[in-house]
């Protein structure tokens, strides 16, 4: 049998959300505990990583690497970035680096970003794009994929379609979609996926917050609703042809925000035992 002498597991941790590191150290968040209780004696380290914003340097390298990638590894000369692009970058991505990836790809699709003559050039126009929140950068990514990939109106609403569908089966394994949506809509999802919108395995969008910027500010109600209920029926159908019981819970969710009453009824005894284990 192969015994490791030496094992080392990495875990990451937001301690309490938005807490100090003073209130964090009271309330450890549970991934903490359970390192130090695994450990049974062994070293256990925490080590607190500094935003972007305090590390200056860092964030310098991290846009220097990112642009190296999307330049077809070109090297370019890190002074080329200004310590007062670095500064306002950092601060206005939070330290998020799903947020910092997101402002310079903007910056590179608007050409304020750019290689010219060889040489790496930054706009000064930055602090105008750099001025919008996070989320507004989110939404308007999200309604220039939904206006630029097709003319079409009926092609549009296939896409808004498959933005909800994406948001309705949110952890469900892909191979499991696969299964039940239409094939348009899967070619959908690797459109999305190429343009790093959603994740496919399992289904969601590739950040929370753009999850959150398509239900709060692009998805209708009534829309969810009704492929929520559409989402329901087909698993249902799937379930009775499966008997995949750990399906139960997930379709009634779906059912009750699909005002599925039938369906909703049908699957509370199984989502109730789920609940209390």
């Amino acid at each position: 049998t192969f015994r490791p002498q030496n094992l080392c597991i990495v875990g990451a941790d937001r301690g309490i959300q938005q807490g100090s590191l003073a209130v964090q150290d009271k309330a450890p968040h549970a991934l903490r505990s359970g390192f130090v209780d695994a450990s049974a004696g062994d070293i256990a380290i925490h080590v607190t990583l500094l935003p972007f914003a305090e590390n200056p340097e860092l964030a310098r390298d991290f846009i220097h690497g990112f642009l190296s990638v999307q330049f077809l590894g070109q090297r370019f000369d890190q002074r080329a970035f200004p310590d007062s692009f670095v500064q306002r970058l950092s601060e206005r991505s939070e330290g998020n680096p799903f947020n910092f990836i997101q402002y310079l790809e903007a910056l590179i699709d608007e050409g304020i970003i750019a290689v010219r003559h060889g040489a790496l050039s930054v706009d000064s126009a930055y602090e105008d794009l750099l001025s919008q929140p996070a989320a507004a950068l989110h939404e308007t990514r999200l309604r220039r994929f939904l206006e630029k990939e097709t003319d079409d109106e009926s092609e549009r609403q296939k896409l808004q379609d498959a933005f909800a569908w994406v948001h309705v089966f949110t952890g469900l394994p892909f191979e499991l979609v696969e299964v039940i949506v239409p094939p348009q809509l899967i070619e959908i999802f690797y459109r999305m996926q190429s343009h790093g919108l959603v994740y496919t395995n399992p289904v969601g969008f590739s950040h929370g917050q753009l999850r959150d910027v398509y239900t709060q500010r692009i998805a209708h109600p009534d829309h969810l609703k009704r492929v929520s209920g559409q989402a329901a029926q087909l698993l249902d159908s799937y379930y009775e042809s499966s008997g995949d019981s750990s399906l139960a819970p997930f379709i009634h969710k779906l059912a009750v925000s699909g005002s599925e009453s039938i369906l909703t009824e049908k699957y509370a005894l199984a989502a109730g035992m789920d609940a209390y284990g």
